[in-house]
């Protein structure tokens, strides 16, 4: 492909984003490109360096988010990529399970540091490029999953990354089984919250959540916890960006009194009941009171899985291969 050309790609790119999107990022947005190789193709890349009327390259002042049932107040550390999975830069709608999995091998890899917000850019391209080209892999993985979004053992069997699932420290339960008389002896949130934060040490916990038709990071360490989702509606509608929470010290939730119901690391638990999952859990609830919800769709709808993911043991053809996926250089700020 000559150069030229692909510089005139990015050259038109660069010139509809800014028309397209100003409004969304907000003025005095910056967009690089460079031409790099992913396999044996080579693309053009172009990425928003600074936008949305933030400093995204760090974490910002606490995000304030407001329950759906206005019953509780959210503080809490956030970093907001410029954009997700679903962006036009991305392009990788249904790419969430293999952007976990490369996010979920990063932490083990550096075990020691969350990603920076241009790492975390960094792998959602790779991680929306890799799902690309596993969609157009065989028409196996077409049929079984028609919208190409893969559950995250597809993704580990397609080895896209040397990672697996420890099954004896993974975890499944439902959301909203207090709500619920059909659910009553499945293992709620409380159960699955005490199962992954017992036995803490220094070294951290990495899961990769699957809920409702879609996945995200969790990490757990002794005193803070991190989600990293590359998917910015799941935290509020019409975010998008993607997006990291840190559930720390500094982590609060406020009831309707404004008094405190809940701080440090287990606002990430409350976090997951009163605000990433009490939208649907509300509506069911509505609709099982009038006898309209059975017990196959309440499965489908709440069951959350946590796959605790463990790194697999270099081969030694690997061994000598970098462990740590950071950003291009065009992409280090």
């Amino acid at each position: 492909m000559n150069p030229r050309s692909e510089t005139a790609q990015a050259l038109v790119f660069r010139e509809t984003l800014m028309d397209d999107d100003e409004s969304a990022f907000g003025k005095g947005i910056r967009v690089e490109a460079a031409i790099v190789e992913v396999g044996n193709e080579k693309r053009v890349v172009v990425v928003v360096v600074v936008g949305y009327e933030q400093n995204l390259s760090e974490w910002s002042s606490p995000l304030k988010l407001l329950s759906q049932d206005k019953e509780a107040l959210l503080k809490v550390p956030v970093l907001f990529a410029s954009f997700d999975q679903t962006s036009r830069l991305a392009s990788g709608y249904g790419a969430c399970s293999v952007i976990a999995i490369l996010i979920a091998h990063w932490l083990h890899c550096n075990p020691k540091l969350i990603p920076t917000r241009v790492q975390f850019e960094s792998l959602i391209l790779q991680g929306s490029s890799e799902w690309g080209a596993l969609s157009n892999e065989c028409s196996y993985y077409q049929n079984k999953f028609s919208n190409n979004h893969f559950d995250i053992e597809t993704v580990i069997n397609a080895g896209i990354r040397p990672v697996s699932i420890c099954t004896d420290r993974s975890v499944t339960g439902m959301f909203g089984v207090e709500k619920f008389a059909l659910l009553k002896d499945m293992f709620s949130l409380d159960n699955m919250w005490e199962n992954i934060t017992k036995d803490l040490t220094t070294e951290p916990k990495i899961f990769v959540v699957g809920w409702n038709d879609h996945f995200f990071v969790l990490r757990l360490e002794l005193h803070v916890c991190y989600i990293i989702d590359s998917y910015g509606s799941r935290l509020f509608r019409g975010c998008n960006q993607a997006y990291m929470l840190k559930f720390d010290d500094s982590s609060v939730i406020y009831g309707t009194d404004q008094q405190i119901f809940c701080t440090g690391k287990d606002c990430c638990k409350e976090y997951m009941r009163k605000f990433l999952s009490s939208n649907i859990v509300m509506k069911l609830e509505k609709e099982y009171k009038r006898g309209y919800i059975q017990l196959p769709y309440l499965y489908e709808k709440l069951q959350v899985d946590m796959s605790y993911m463990c790194l697999n043991a270099p081969s030694p053809v690997s061994s000598s291969s970098t462990s740590s996926y950071d950003a291009p250089s065009f992409l280090q700020l």
